[in-house]
């Protein structure tokens, strides 16, 4: 028996006033923390519900009523908080270059997904699907992608470097 499997067997058997016991000290203390290791105390709220949640430690039933109402109450918080961190008199006046760039961004992204997915896909056709294969698709995505924005940005920024001089 491995340790994740350990905890797990222990924290489904702890009784239902020592769930929820646990689940007010996270929610009282964890803030706290996350201010001093200077992440927002939403984000650390956010951390520890999906660290006790049904998919790491699995302290708390999947689909369980309780769980839910705590998940949407956290996903309520943090677009609250967001939406209290925006200046909204900087925003209108900024109104018209943010929309472009968001559109533009947005555009952006959504291509770039859909022809990194199209490339899973067009591989799967042609050559079926095998986990292994898949693995190394992703991996080298996760290779390609950084390595061509982090090298094509700084070959760019070089390049303009020297015409600039010339």
């Amino acid at each position: 028996m491995d340790v994740p499997d350990f905890i797990h067997s222990h924290a489904v058997a702890l009784p239902p006033i020592a769930k929820f016991a646990l689940a007010m000290a996270i929610i009282v203390g964890i803030p706290a923390l996350s201010r001093r290791i200077r992440i927002p105390g939403v984000v650390g709220l956010l951390l520890s519900g999906v660290l006790i949640g049904p998919h790491v430690l699995g302290l708390f039933a999947e689909h369980h009523p309780i769980v839910d109402f705590l998940a949407e109450l956290g996903k309520l918080l943090l677009m609250f908080s967001a939406g209290m961190e925006i200046n909204l008199a900087l925003f209108r006046q900024a109104q018209r270059r943010s929309m472009i760039v968001i559109t533009v961004g947005a555009t952006v992204m959504s291509d770039t997904l859909s022809l990194i997915v199209f490339a899973i896909c067009a591989s799967t056709y042609h050559s079926g699907f095998s986990v292994s294969t898949l693995a190394i698709q992703i991996l080298e995505i996760a290779i390609f992608v950084p390595l061509i924005l982090v090298g094509l940005s700084r070959m760019g920024a070089y390049l303009l470097k020297k015409v600039e001089a010339d």
